[in-house]
């Protein structure tokens, strides 16, 4: 062979390798490193007028630098609509919510992918309406974290953010850490877990909603959507890429796996028409759980988009099944009996 006919071949070759890890390398930065939306208007009025939403929001920083909401039911204003008719269903099942304002337990609040800490106030909203204050941090690569990568609960600072905020708001507030949940969407609902199955002590209940068993094959059905089936061909590279920029390894984040240590009373929430995470997903990681204190909430219809929004009920059945196990004085440990 010519040599200059050689010198093609491998200019050709490291062409092609440096064309896959570059797309490799941007794919990992699109996963870990959302663009970081601007707080919405629509929730920037809840911290410019008092009472909005039937809260009290007040932003706090943990020692360690990571971002949170605290939110408290506004007794001046009362409940708002959404938090009338929560606690209308409330009443309606036999779960009588108490009086509005009073604090049976505190909950951490979890988002999803690509989103912020704010765009839960309006779960907050209803939650608190049901005798709850609410914890929403940002977590790594998003919103306001300092943390520039996200690793879907797979690093230890992750792990461990939900508890870490929770006793960090106890302390500023001088209120007591227990009963305490925790509450995933999606994402958050990966790391929910994660966390839950490290700090099992730390949590009265868990509730996930729309998460998934295994995030490579999730990545790799996402990027066959968007490059024509080559997602199986472009996973490798990323998971190298992901290591590499997010220090975690791709196919080690399996909450599938991790569900199998949970000790938790837990609330899997899923749409049967989910058209991002297959509802197979969220019925793996509810068999997954060894805890018989757990419980398969399907919504009806619901997509990914809008598990929280069909007239089904969802809002009241997370909120009773968190009240629940709020009378729990201490979260119990594997092998206690459900209760019924």
């Amino acid at each position: 062979m010519k040599i200059w006919k050689r010198n093609v071949i491998v200019l050709f070759a490291v062409l092609l390798l440096g064309g896959y890890f570059g797309l490799s390398w941007i794919g990992a930065g699109w996963l870990l490193m959302p663009s970081r939306k601007p707080v919405p208007l629509s929730m920037s009025e809840m911290f410019a007028r008092s009472g909005v939403g039937g809260l009290r929001v007040v932003r706090n920083v943990t020692e360690s630098g990571v971002p949170y909401l605290l939110c408290m039911p506004d007794v001046v204003t009362g409940p708002s609509r959404r938090g009338q008719i929560l606690r209308a269903q409330l009443s309606a099942a036999g779960v009588p919510p108490g009086k509005f304002g009073e604090i049976r337990g505190t909950l951490v609040l979890l988002h999803g992918w690509g989103m912020r800490k704010e765009n839960l106030l309006v779960t907050a909203e209803r939650f608190c309406a049901a005798g709850f204050r609410c914890l929403i941090p940002d977590l790594p690569g998003h919103g306001e974290n300092p943390r520039a990568a996200a690793s879907f609960g797979q690093r230890t600072d992750e792990r461990m953010l939900p508890r870490n905020v929770l006793e960090s708001a106890a302390r500023r507030g001088r209120f007591d850490p227990r009963p305490a949940a925790l509450w995933g969407l999606s994402m958050g609902g990966a790391c929910a877990i994660e966390a839950a199955s490290a700090t099992p002590a730390s949590w009265n209940a868990l509730v996930v909603v729309s998460s998934f068993d295994a995030l490579d094959s999730l990545v790799a059905a996402t990027l066959d959507q968007r490059v024509a089936g080559f997602g199986q061909l472009i996973e490798p590279g990323l998971a190298l890429a992901v290591l590499c920029r997010g220090g975690f390894w791709l196919p080690a984040a399996r909450p599938g796996e991790r569900a199998k240590e949970l000790h938790v009373p837990t609330l899997v929430v899923h749409g049967t028409a989910d058209d991002f995470i297959p509802v197979a997903d969220g019925e793996f990681l509810y068999r997954a759980i060894p805890d018989p204190r757990k419980r398969w909430l399907p919504v009806e219809g619901a997509l990914h988009g809008n598990v929280l929004g069909t007239p089904q009920a969802v809002f009241a059945e997370m909120a009773t099944w968190m009240l629940r196990w709020e009378r729990v004085a201490e979260p119990a440990r594997g092998g206690v009996a459900a209760r019924r």
